[in-house]
């Protein structure tokens, strides 16, 4: 069984599931998928299998950074019967089976979203790998760059070194010729 919760807003909302006054999170049973035309996550509920304690009421709660309070939905009832006949008589009945198929199809269709899902959580991990790489690109030129600078500053600072040893000398060789002068 699905069910998608519908949610707008600038920034992208969170949503979160409540079955009852239980907070949903992923288990055999339950998943979560993405919206993929409005790329929020966790925007569909995903139980398989189903069952009879599944019976009552979920919420999609809608959380934004810009809203302090979290918009909660209306209640969608869920009324789960539980069958007395087993599969193979289910699967005689032409109307049953019909329900049959379009339960698999719903299936497959819900697995094709987690292929997407995961295809998309994939995307993005290389995405944050490649800016991962340009950051430490960035982090070794500037590395580079520093050494550079601290390069040209030792031979500034040799070259000053060099010019008072230089003017000493010459102050030295003036006050000489000075001296030999007034001799």
């Amino acid at each position: 069984m699905e069910l998608e919760c519908i949610v707008y807003g600038v920034p992208t909302p969170e949503i979160a599931w409540r079955f009852e006054n239980t907070t949903l999170v992923p288990s055999d049973r339950v998943s979560f998928l993405p919206d993929v035309i409005s790329n929020i996550s966790n925007a569909i509920l995903v139980l398989d299998p189903i069952a009879v304690e599944n019976s009552g009421n979920f919420y999609c709660t809608g959380k934004s950074a810009v809203v302090a309070k979290p918009v909660v939905s209306d209640p969608c009832n869920v009324l789960v019967k539980e069958t007395s006949r087993p599969a193979a008589v289910v699967a005689q009945d032409p109307a049953e089976w019909l329900v049959a198929v379009d339960l698999a199809e719903r299936r497959a269709v819900a697995a094709e979203r987690r292929a997407v899902a995961a295809e998309q959580r994939a995307a993005a991990a290389e995405r944050r790998a490649a800016v991962a790489e340009q950051r430490a690109a960035v982090a070794e030129q500037r590395a580079a760059s520093a050494e550079q600078r601290a390069t040209v500053a030792e031979k500034r600072a040799t070259l000053a070194e060099q010019r008072v040893m230089m003017a000493e000398q010459r102050q030295k060789s003036e006050q000489l010729a000075e001296d030999r002068t007034t001799k």
